[in-house]
């Protein structure tokens, strides 16, 4: 007979960071450019900033995020939920069949796979760290450090490379580096990527980079730009080292020279 009444409601459990890359931001340029189109889906996962559009401040807002410029979207939401509740009334047996559609805000993409996430290709790691077992289509190399005299102050200068057999459309890369602060560090994009959005941040002995562009580039041996750590600071530098790099949302392989 009779039973009690009951709503049910999807819980949020924050920011799902193993799926959210330069690449989600490197879609939503493209559907501004007018050279993909983003679903209905991915229209709402694309709203980071909670202003109904998809829109270069969505794609920077990711950038900064992944980064860790800033550790929530400006919306506030991490996921979308539809139905927002769904009404038992009254409850009279076990119901098992209630579905919600959620949506990940962010993950443009849409690599997150809620079916089978026990056994989903990638793991995470506290520092938003992506592992993906994919075949070695992307091979990064930073140089040795450079001495260089630039505007009368001393430089250690990296140089970053990519030899690729697919295009690289967006790409994260960090380093562990030890001593100095943020203004004595600075990436510059080389002249193939330099219209990209581009974000880099220095924390806790991390140097973070992350860049989304339009168009990807697809040249053997590229150069992706130079790390310039400025030694006439009173800071002391350590040794610059890459520790992970991913492309397109894959994992590459890398090399310190």
């Amino acid at each position: 007979e009779g039973g009690w009444s009951y709503e049910v409601s999807a819980l949020d459990t924050g920011i799902l960071s193993q799926a959210i890359s330069a690449y989600d931001a490197a879609l939503i340029l493209r559907h501004i450019a007018q050279l993909d189109t983003l679903d209905d889906n991915q229209l709402i996962a694309a709203d980071v900033s909670g202003d109904g559009t998809a829109s270069s401040t969505d794609a920077a807002n990711i950038g900064q995020w992944g980064v860790g410029l800033i550790t929530d979207f400006p919306s506030g939401e991490a996921w979308y939920f539809t139905p927002e509740a769904i009404a038992i009334d009254p409850l009279t047996q076990d119901t098992s069949m209630i579905n919600f559609i959620g949506i990940a805000y962010g993950d443009v993409s849409g690599n997150w796979d809620n079916t089978n996430r026990s056994s989903a290709p990638y793991d995470v790691d506290e520092n938003r760290s992506i592992f993906i077992e994919t075949p070695e289509e992307y091979f990064i190399t930073l140089s040795e450090p450079v001495d260089t005299e630039i505007n009368g102050e001393d430089f250690n200068v990296y140089d970053l490379n990519a030899n690729t057999i697919k295009g690289m459309l967006a790409f994260t890369f960090k380093f562990q580096l030890e001593g100095g602060a943020q203004d004595d560090i600075e990436f510059i994009l080389s002249e193939d990527f330099i219209n990209n959005l581009s974000f880099s941040n220095y924390h806790n002995n991390q140097f973070i980079i992350t860049s989304a562009g339009v168009y990807p580039i697809d040249e053997n041996n590229q150069s992706i730009g130079k790390i310039l750590l400025n030694k006439s600071s009173s800071n002391e530098w350590g040794q610059l080292i890459l520790s992970y790099a991913e492309v397109n949302e894959e994992s590459a392989t890398y090399d310190t020279q």
